[in-house]
């Protein structure tokens, strides 16, 4: 069986018999180049927008010409709000488990809250 799939400019190709897997990366050369006019202005935001990313221009673009999520690095403070979320939705549920058997209303209050952190958490992704 052979199988191929592409990550970040690599190929990795599985073949595979009854006895063994043997798994080789090959490199794929991208030599085409595409030209876009752009104004000063949108270069600039491009080439910023590429930066936040942590990833070189061309890989941006790909990635928003063939609809891949884009998504950028965060911030130290933004790291900091989600460690923090994390724990009290942990903390949260922890404290929904106690209260389960003795206060199930205060128990739902908890899960409500506990659900919306979640929402929160999920737009950092």
């Amino acid at each position: 069986m052979l199988a191929a799939s592409n990550t970040t400019g690599f190929f990795s190709l599985r073949l595979q018999n009854k006895k063994k897997t043997m798994i080789k990366n090959y490199k794929v050369n991208r030599e085409k180049y595409v030209k876009l006019r752009v104004t000063a202005l949108e270069k600039k935001v491009l080439f910023n927008k590429a930066k936040l990313t942590s990833s070189s221009f061309s890989d941006y673009a790909r990635n928003v010409l063939f609809g891949h999520r884009v998504s950028s690095k965060l911030s130290e403070e933004e790291l900091i709000n989600f460690k923090m979320l994390h724990r009290f939705n942990k903390d949260l549920i922890n404290l929904k488990n106690w209260f389960s058997k003795k206060d199930p209303r205060l128990s739902s209050e908890i899960e409500h809250t506990c659900l919306e952190i979640r929402k929160q958490l999920n737009k950092f992704k």
